[in-house]
C-alpha cells in the first residue's frame, strides 16, 4: 500500500506540472519547463558530484567489474514481471515467451539471475516498461521533466514509472528497509558502471543540461520506435503463411 500511495503522490505532481505547462509538447516542440528543469538539474548534478559520484568511485575501486555485472543482472532479473507485463501489453507474445524462459533459466541455472546463461543460448533480454507501452499506444510524450533525484523523464514516462512500481511485485512482500537498501545498491552500482560515460559527456558538452535532455529524448524515441516495429511484426506473424503453406481449417 505504501507504494500505491507513493504513486498517487507522483501522479498528483505530474498532473499539476501538466496543467501548469504551456503545451503538451513532443521533443520537437522544445522544453517548455526549461527554467524549472535547469534548476532541478543543477540540484541533481550537485548531489551527483558531491555524494553519488564519490561513493560510486569508492564502490568501483573495491568491487570487481564481473561482480558489478552480476549485480546488474540480478536486479534486471527481479524486474522480469514489469518487462513481461509490458511485452504483453505491447502485443509481443513471442518476446514475452522468451522473457519467461529467460527468467526460469537465469533464476535456476543462473543462481537468482547473477549469471545470464540464457543470453549464451540466444535468449536476449528485453527492456520494456510502461512509458514505452504508452508511447507504442500513441500517447504523446508531454513536456520534458527533470525530477529531483530521479533524473530525466517526460510526463508520459513519469506516469509510466508509477505503473512499473506496482508491477514490480517484489516490494509487496519485501520489507521496506530491504527494498530501500537494494535500490541504493542498484543505484550506486549503475553509477559506478557509468563513470567514464558521464565524465566524457560532462567534459565534451557545451551545455551539459541540453546534452542530457537531448540524449534522453532521442533514446526514448528510439526505444518506442523499436517496440512499435516489433509489435507490428508480431501482429503480422499471426496472419502470415508461407507461399507453400495452406491455412488450417
Amino acid at each position: 500500500m505504501t507504494r500505491v500511495r507513493r504513486c498517487r503522490g507522483w501522479l498528483a505532481v505530474l498532473l499539476l506540472v501538466t496543467t501548469a505547462a504551456p503545451v503538451w509538447a513532443d521533443a520537437d516542440d522544445g522544453d517548455p519547463l526549461e527554467s524549472i528543469n535547469r534548476k532541478v538539474f543543477a540540484f541533481n548534478d550537485a548531489v551527483d558530484r558531491w555524494f553519488l559520484e564519490p561513493v560510486a568511485r569508492g564502490w568501483d575501486a573495491v568491487v570487481p567489474d564481473p561482480v558489478q555485472g552480476a549485480i546488474e543482472r540480478f536486479f534486471f532479473n527481479i524486474d522480469t514481471p514489469t518487462v513481461l507485463a509490458n511485452e504483453l501489453l505491447q502485443g509481443k507474445p513471442k518476446r514475452a515467451a522468451i522473457t519467461v524462459t529467460r527468467f526460469a533459466f537465469n533464476t535456476t541455472f543462473g543462481v537468482l539471475g547473477f549469471f545470464d546463461p540464457a543470453a549464451r543460448w540466444g535468449l536476449e533480454r528485453g527492456d520494456e516498461e510502461f512509458g514505452q507501452t504508452l508511447g507504442v499506444w500513441g500517447a504523446p510524450a508531454g513536456p520534458y521533466l527533470m525530477l529531483p533525484f530521479f533524473g530525466p523523464y517526460t510526463i508520459r514516462d513519469g506516469a509510466g514509472m508509477c505503473v512499473d512500481w506496482v508491477t514490480a511485485v517484489y516490494p509487496f512482500y519485501t520489507a521496506g528497509h530491504h527494498t530501500i537498501g537494494a535500490s541504493v545498491v542498484d543505484t550506486v552500482n549503475w553509477r559506478a558502471q557509468s563513470l567514464d560515460t558521464i565524465d566524457q559527456l560532462r567534459s565534451t558538452s557545451l551545455d551539459f543540461y541540453a546534452a542530457v535532455r537531448n540524449g534522453y529524448l532521442q533514446r526514448r524515441e528510439a526505444q518506442i520506435a523499436d517496440s512499435r516495429d516489433t509489435a507490428e511484426e508480431a501482429e503480422e506473424d499471426l496472419y502470415y503463411f508461407d507461399e507453400d503453406e495452406e491455412p488450417g481449417p
